[in-house]
C-alpha cells in the first residue's frame, strides 16, 4: 500500500474522532432569545445536529472502510512474503494463497473519499446554517 495511505490511516485514528467532537462546541446553540419558530432558532438547531453527526457518521460508516483498507494492506504485505518465498521454492508460496471475493483497494479508496466528502458536507452545512442564521 502506498505510504501516504498508509500515513493517513494510521496515525490520526486516535485523535481525529476527539478532534471532530471537540469542533462541535464552536457552533452557536440556539439562541434562547429567539422564538422557537423563527428561521435563526430552526438553522442553529440544524447546525447544532449536523455538525456533531459527523461523528456516528464516522464510526458507523468511515471507520469499517478504514479497518478493510488496513486489512489489505496486512494483506498485500503477506502477499509480498509470498512471492519471495515462492520464488525461494519454499513452502508457504503463491500455492498456499487464499482468494477471496473482497473488495479491490481501488474500490476501497473510492468508497473512503466519497464517505469524507459527504462528512465534509455534514460540516458545511452546519456551517451554512450558523452564518445564515447569523445574518437573519
Amino acid at each position: 500500500m502506498p505510504p501516504l495511505l498508509v500515513s493517513i490511516l494510521s496515525p490520526r485514528r486516535y485523535s481525529t474522532p476527539p478532534a471532530s467532537f471537540l469542533q462541535t462546541t464552536d457552533l452557536p446553540p440556539p439562541a434562547p432569545t429567539d422564538p422557537h419558530g423563527s428561521l435563526p432558532f430552526k438553522l442553529n438547531l440544524a447546525a447544532t445536529v449536523l455538525v456533531p453527526a459527523i461523528v456516528p457518521f464516522t464510526l458507523a460508516f468511515i471507520l469499517p472502510t478504514n479497518h478493510k483498507l488496513i486489512a489489505k494492506k496486512d494483506e498485500f504485505a503477506s502477499l509480498s512474503q509470498k512471492s519471495t518465498r515462492a520464488k525461494a521454492g519454499m513452502p508457504g508460496g503463491w500455492e498456499d494463497i487464499d482468494v477471496e471475493g473482497g473488495e479491490t483497494v481501488h474500490a476501497l479508496i473510492d468508497r473512503w473519499a466519497m464517505l469524507n466528502l459527504a462528512r465534509a458536507v455534514l460540516v458545511a452545512g452546519g456551517a451554512f446554517c450558523t452564518v445564515l442564521a447569523a445574518l437573519c
